[in-house]
């Protein structure tokens, strides 16, 4: 298990990445944000959590917490505090297809992958690719001490719940899960990007826990989006956030999302602005 960094003189240092992370130092917010005021009728405090994290990051910091007991509602993108929905079950038929679009580079990496992460008993083939490239990504990030029970989107639903705020979902686990069958070829390029990019994801887990395990106001960190993510998980669903945003009656709103949404040159902040008006 990973002894995440606390002291403040402590600092990642990473190499060059392609996309900026940014936080409004305005906002005095000691983790990930973004603050946005839209003619002003519309406040929105954007949060840039992690859907894994350790028992560090509890209790959520105290600037949060009272962003979130002033909020007229809280918005998330899936209340996963229970689990409403059922992946695919395997079959030793239905996805065998999909597996021959990768070659034998990506077989041998997927197999030495599953071996080393002590799931060589999965018959690869017999699951989505999707839905393995979801167990192969959860696996690693639990290898690294994470756990859903401390993350950001956890926590902020408890504190809802606690100061008796609404709660609007973006999404909802129903339709997180049909866009995943949605993706192209059963999702087997984010399986190969899941390979490909696997360093490169426990980096970023590291980096966005860090930035709020320290809470420095951090001006930008470099983070390497791959590119089938940033089509298909980020860039489509912020603009579609957004329009649901700004289509909200008039109030003051905590938006706790991944905070890979508010990274890069389709990130959320962009999209509500640009966002065209109702």
């Amino acid at each position: 298990m990973i002894k995440w960094i606390r002291h403040k003189k402590h600092r990642l240092l990473l190499g060059h990445r392609r996309n900026c992370f940014w936080r409004d130092r305005a906002s005095c917010a000691p983790y990930p944000s973004d603050n946005i005021k839209i003619s002003n009728s519309h406040i929105f405090h954007l949060v840039g959590g992690i859907h894994l994290g350790t028992e560090a990051l509890s209790p959520l910091p105290e600037y949060l917490t009272k962003r979130i007991k002033t909020a007229n509602a809280i918005i998330i993108e899936a209340d996963i505090t229970d689990q409403i929905v059922d992946f695919p079950a395997p079959s030793e038929t239905k996805y065998q297809h999909f597996y021959d679009y990768l070659d034998e580079n990506f077989n041998n990496q997927l197999m030495g992958k599953l071996t080393e992460l002590g799931l060589e008993q999965i018959h690869f083939r017999n699951y989505i690719p999707w839905h393995l490239a979801l167990i192969l990504q959860s696996t690693q990030a639990s290898k690294l001490g994470l756990c859903p029970k401390f993350s950001i989107d956890a926590q902020v639903i408890e504190l809802a719940r606690k100061f008796s705020k609404e709660i609007i979902e973006l999404e909802g686990q129903l339709e997180q899960l049909e866009l995943l069958k949605q993706l192209p070829l059963g999702g087997i390029e984010l399986l190969k990007e899941t390979l490909t990019e696997w360093q490169n994801n426990a980096d970023t887990l590291r980096l966005i826990l860090n930035a709020w395990l320290t809470g420095e106001q951090i001006d930008h960190v470099m983070v390497d989006i791959p590119e089938f993510t940033q089509k298909y998980l980020l860039e489509q669903r912020n603009q579609n956030w957004a329009k649901k945003l700004i289509a909200l009656p008039e109030g003051n709103y905590v938006v706790a999302v991944g905070a890979l949404h508010l990274i890069g040159p389709s990130n959320l902040t962009l999209a509500i602005k640009t966002a065209p008006a109702l």
